[in-house]
């Protein structure tokens, strides 16, 4: 490894930290950030989690948008190996020249800035549930200087996690353009391919079956069954 530790080079550096881990020590923080990143709440929906609804809807939406639960940390870790399977296969039409392990590095330490976004939604949560909830701030009506700090301290969490989600994004092309050894706007297309290929395999997976009592009428049973059937 170099002298400048890539926990904090990938911020300014993220095209020549990325090559540099890849070259050095492609295992390095592999599992750890995807793990952690799993586990992502939205500290926007996090910070406000103390009323009973907002915690029961919001902060379970946050949870499942990003992955169904305990079940997140696993699928990250797949992103890291099937994602970098799809990138090679995608970067080869493309010229790539990157080997798995060197993609695997790429989309691992991707996973930082939302391992970022975690921490500090999960520790919003924990500060909203046991600090803020014993106020019962929701019970009476906010003054307006309540209601500007609450703005306040919302956009400043969405301008936070807005910028570390875009980070991710931005680690992630310029890791791949780095050991893929092309041009960031190539990269770019490299990972678009193999997310257009994953998007592509889930909805029609959505299509066969969501519907699929729908589809063995429609090709079995003819289209005029399928109009009489379902008439009320």
């Amino acid at each position: 490894m170099r002298s400048s530790s890539p926990v904090r080079s990938i911020w300014f550096r993220p095209k020549e930290t990325i090559a540099n881990i890849a070259h050095d020590n492609p295992g390095y923080r592999l599992y750890l950030f995807p793990i952690v990143a799993g586990f992502v709440v939205l500290p926007t929906m996090a910070l406000f989690s103390n009323d009973d609804d907002i915690r029961r809807g919001f902060v379970l939406a946050s949870l499942l948008a990003f992955g169904p639960g305990v079940l997140r940390p696993v699928i990250e870790l797949l992103q890291v190996f099937v994602g970098a399977w799809l990138i090679r296969m995608t970067g080869l039409w493309l010229g790539g020249r990157a080997s798995i392990t060197s993609i695997q590095t790429a989309i691992a330490w991707c996973h930082l800035p939302i391992a970022i976004v975690a921490i500090l939604g999960l520790v919003l949560m924990l500060v909203s549930m046991f600090l803020l909830a014993p106020m019962d701030p929701w019970d009476e009506p906010l003054s307006w200087n309540q209601s500007a700090a609450i703005a306040t301290v919302f956009w400043t969490m969405f301008a936070i996690q807005t910028a570390l989600i875009g980070w991710s994004l931005v680690i992630l092309i310029n890791g791949l353009a780095a050991v893929q050894g092309y041009s960031i706007w190539r990269a770019a297309l490299n990972a678009a391919l193999a997310w257009g290929i994953v998007a592509t395999i889930a909805a029609l997976a959505a299509l066969l079956f969501t519907d699929a009592a729908g589809l063995f009428l429609f090709f079995f049973a003819g289209f005029d069954d399928m109009v009489i059937l379902n008439e009320p």
